[in-house]
């Protein structure tokens, strides 16, 4: 799970589709923007994008019971993964801790195991696991190797990789 997960993801080709040539141009600009910002956005739009009288909120809490659902009735364990914001303002920015808390309580909630990786990336400086300058949600190589230990221990910790129950 990745911060931005709360609301659907575009697909660029059909944005284009459906918009004005003028939404292109601002698309490019946001771009331009981004770029510029080293970081977009800032840590205030997430504390108010995870309220959850939101839209988004809602669309997390149908998209793990859908999850929950499909998982159940194969018997089949679902670990929850949260990966953090890669944030200029730092780890834990803004109410980082309460929106992870949400997320892994919502997950929990639908019958979730939960591995925050919030803690695990906050060992690194960030700029060392960041994948472009601006990009608050794509880690780097080693962010990828980082989440992957962690993982893989969660894995080996819940006998996930030995066929035992979680």
């Amino acid at each position: 799970y990745c911060m931005n997960d709360f609301y659907t993801s575009e697909r660029p080709s059909g944005w284009f589709a459906t918009h004005s040539p003028l939404y292109t141009i601002d698309f490019i600009a946001n771009l331009i923007e981004r770029q510029n910002a080293l970081g977009y956005p800032p840590a205030a739009y997430w504390e108010s994008s995870y309220r959850q009288d939101t839209a988004g909120w809602r669309n997390v809490e149908r998209g793990f019971a859908r999850i929950s659902a499909y998982a159940a009735s194969r018997d089949i364990p679902v670990l929850l993964v949260v990966f953090p914001l890669i944030s200029r303002e730092g780890w834990y920015a803004g109410s980082a801790r309460e929106r992870h808390a949400r997320i892994a309580a919502a997950g929990e909630a639908a019958g979730f195991d939960v591995l925050d990786l919030l803690p695990v990336f906050a060992e690194h400086d960030i700029e060392t696991v960041r994948d472009k300058p601006w990009d608050t949600f794509h880690p780097n190589e080693l962010g990828h190797q980082v989440a992957a230990t962690a993982i893989t221990g969660e894995f080996g910790d819940r006998g996930y990789l030995h066929g035992g129950q979680h």
